[in-house]
């Protein structure tokens, strides 16, 4: 499924655009086309192009409540269109408002400027609407999770420390071996001097 963009006096963008990415693609909805508008007239346009290619379209910014704003001219569409396109109203936690209108399997969301406002909302209701009107579904994620992730690499560090401990004492046993084996050879060669020595001064002597 596709999805389109239509920004309107919008300034966060690429944080729109990553954040819809991160939320729909598990859906398996993609973005086809990003536009911007800074007029009414450039937005109703642009909003209709939308609406000819795809079934989802997102118009982000613009609800000040203006001459201009998005709420405005929303408000004139539904009353020329009152019998065909239905409208809802959507408040998160903090009474910020966005919109959602939708028509002959056509929906377009309305969202403030703003990314944590758009999540919020996305979570509480859209995503949910979205996969019950157009039938999507979930992807699995073949993904590991950071859980899974942190348990692994705490499993290898532990068997890493188990193995260095164990080359670690099997080194310190050899060297012991090697020190002790010193020790013995120089105490057999000082006794050998000794011998010498004392057979040199008997020979010496007698």
């Amino acid at each position: 499924m596709k999805y389109e963009i239509v920004f309107y006096h919008s300034r966060k963008t690429s944080e729109t655009e990553r954040l819809l990415a991160r939320k729909l693609k598990p859906l398996g909805a993609e973005c086809s086309r990003t536009v911007a508008a800074v007029s009414p007239e450039e937005l109703a346009e642009m909003l209709g192009e939308s609406l000819r290619g795809s079934k989802l379209v997102f118009v982000i910014g613009g609800l000040d409540e203006g001459n201009q704003s998005t709420d405005r001219i929303l408000s004139l569409i539904l009353s020329a269109k009152s019998d065909t396109l239905h409208s809802e109203k959507l408040l998160d936690d903090d009474d910020n408002i966005g919109y959602r209108l939708w028509a002959k399997g056509q929906t377009i969301v309305v969202f403030p400027d703003e990314p944590e406002i758009m999540e919020t909302m996305l979570n509480k209701y859209i995503l949910q609407t979205l996969q019950k009107d157009y039938e999507l579904t979930q992807e699995s994620s073949d993904m590991p999770s950071m859980e899974s992730v942190a348990d692994e690499l705490k499993e290898q560090l532990s068997k890493m420390d188990s193995h260095r401990t164990f080359v670690g004492n099997q080194a310190m046993m050899q060297e012991e071996k090697a020190l002790k084996r010193q020790k013995w050879l120089m105490i057999a060669l000082a006794a050998a001097g000794v011998l010498l020595l004392a057979a040199s001064v008997w020979f010496w002597l007698f």
